[in-house]
């Protein structure tokens, strides 16, 4: 039950995330962190792009050479939450990182990463968590 609103049902997914990536050939003498966000997308009936933010970090600049986040068991930040019941069976959700390259002087630039992920969803649901 969604409580901000009167005798609606919405759907509520709960996940953990790996990530390994490899910054560094992003950072140069211009640039000075990264805004990173996980993205999930996914289409409904009512509805033709969702997408939902789960995660977020700065990453700034530092003088080692290599920038790189490797990090396993990511609880998001953010809820995964849908204003319907769109979760259940849903056979393609996208996951796409996708980071806002913060510079010293110029254009705030909006990449995302050339790699995502398509996972399925349970076809039950579930009420309590699953370790």
């Amino acid at each position: 039950m969604d409580y901000a609103t009167d005798e609606q049902q919405a759907d509520l997914a709960t996940l953990n995330f790996n990530l390994n990536v490899d910054f560094s050939k992003l950072f140069n003498w211009n640039v000075k962190q990264l805004f990173v966000y996980l993205v999930a997308e996914y289409k409904t009936p009512v509805n033709e792009v969702n997408q939902v933010v789960l995660w977020d970090r700065i990453v700034e600049r530092s003088e080692r050479v290599r920038v790189v986040m490797d990090e396993i068991g990511i609880k998001p930040k953010y809820y995964f939450l849908d204003d319907g019941s769109n979760l259940l069976k849903h056979e393609n959700f996208t996951f796409v990182l996708r980071y806002n390259v913060i510079l010293n002087a110029g254009y705030l630039r909006l990449v995302q990463s050339s790699d995502q992920i398509v996972v399925p969803f349970p076809s039950t649901y579930s009420t309590t968590r699953r370790s």
